[in-house]
């Protein structure tokens, strides 16, 4: 069961950075190696008491500012909070 739940995982993470790359406004280099960058900054977390706290998402909003596909890379932490809180379920 947890190897169909990883499965599923590794598709949505791989679907959503490939619909993200195609989705770009701006011609970039190496685009597709920096959304898989912002996805594992915003997979960063810690646990208090039980409750998973996923910090990486925060940075990837508010400190990572590049102008170019700005909306992009922050998509793409927020698939990487996603599989952070779901890798929490079990």
């Amino acid at each position: 069961m947890v190897a169909f739940i990883i499965i599923i995982q590794l598709l949505f993470v791989f679907g959503g950075l490939t619909y993200l790359y195609t989705q770009r406004k701006e011609e970039e280099s190496l685009l597709y190696a920096k959304l898989i960058c912002f996805m594992v900054v915003g997979a960063i977390g810690f646990w208090i008491y039980f409750i998973p706290v996923p910090i990486g998402f925060v940075v990837v909003l508010f400190f990572l500012d590049d102008p170019e596909n700005l909306v992009l890379k922050q998509q793409a932490g927020l698939i990487g909070c996603i599989l952070f809180l779901s890798m929490s379920l079990y």
